[in-house]
């Protein structure tokens, strides 16, 4: 009934997951740091 080869990759999935969405998490805090020193330190709407 269970493969503890699916659970591995399951489990292999989440962490890429969770890479992948700190890969992104970073991106936006390096785009708001870069808004923040173009704009003297204040945040313009898009």
């Amino acid at each position: 009934m269970f493969d503890h080869g699916d659970h591995e990759t399951i489990h292999e999935r989440m962490i890429a997951v969770s890479e992948w969405q700190g890969v992104i998490r970073d991106i936006r805090l390096y785009e708001l740091a870069r808004q923040l020193s173009q704009n003297d330190g204040h945040l313009i709407p898009a």
